[in-house]
């Protein structure tokens, strides 16, 4: 396992979905009840919002950008 800069140990591994490497420390812990709680209450706002069709012919990298931009739009207002 890598050390990171800080001399912490990171696992690194490369993410297609995101397009670049993630660095995770060890231990962390991504099925948390307070995280499936938020994936819950951003999936009921979800319900019937097309956000990916106003992203639509991006290329990925401005593509992900506007995904995130309207789903921050789409649940905060």
């Amino acid at each position: 396992m890598p050390v990171n800069a800080f001399g912490g140990m990171v696992s690194i591994y490369f993410k297609p979905s995101m397009g670049r490497p993630i660095m995770r420390k060890p231990g962390s812990n991504q099925t948390s009840t307070a995280v499936k709680a938020a994936q819950m209450r951003f999936a009921e706002k979800m319900k019937g919002r097309k956000i990916a069709s106003a992203c639509k012919g991006k290329k990925w990298k401005a593509f992900v950008g506007c995904l995130r931009t309207e789903g921050y739009k789409a649940m905060h207002g």
